[in-house]
C-alpha cells in the first residue's frame, strides 16, 4: 500500500501597510478555489455520521410499523366519541338573548316566526 503524501500548508506571509506586491501578468487569484476545497471537505465528513444515524433509524421505523396498527384503531374510537359529545353539545344549546326578546314580543301576535327556533324550554310562555 502506498502511503498518501500530506500536503504542507503554506504560511501566509503578512503586508506591511503600505507596500502593495505587484502580481505578475497572466497570473490570477486562487484564493476562491481553495476556500471551496475546505468546505467540500466538511461535507464529506457529515455524510459518514448520517449513514450511522439512518442505520439506527431504519431500525426504529420497524418497530414502530408493528406498533401503528394497534395505535390507528384507538385513534378511530376517540373521533367517533368526540363526535357524539359535539352532537349532544347542539342540542343542549338554548336559544340567545336577543331572540328570546323577539319571541316574547311575537308570542301573541306571530308563532309562525318562531318556528325551528322555538324549544321545549321557552314552550311553557306559549300556554
Amino acid at each position: 500500500k502506498k502511503k498518501k503524501k500530506k500536503k504542507k500548508k503554506k504560511k501566509k506571509k503578512r503586508r506591511k501597510k503600505g507596500k502593495k506586491k505587484k502580481r505578475k501578468e497572466g497570473k490570477k487569484k486562487k484564493k476562491k478555489k481553495k476556500r471551496k476545497k475546505k468546505k467540500r471537505k466538511k461535507k464529506k465528513k457529515k455524510k459518514k455520521k448520517k449513514t450511522k444515524k439512518k442505520k439506527k433509524r431504519k431500525k426504529k421505523n420497524k418497530k414502530r410499523k408493528k406498533k401503528k396498527k394497534k395505535k390507528k384503531k384507538k385513534k378511530k374510537k376517540r373521533k367517533k366519541k368526540r363526535k357524539k359529545k359535539k352532537r349532544k353539545k347542539k342540542r343542549k344549546k338554548y336559544i340567545h338573548r336577543h331572540d328570546v326578546i323577539i319571541i316574547r314580543r311575537n308570542i301573541f301576535t306571530d308563532t309562525t316566526e318562531l318556528g325551528p327556533i322555538f324549544t321545549r324550554s321557552y314552550a311553557n310562555i306559549m300556554e
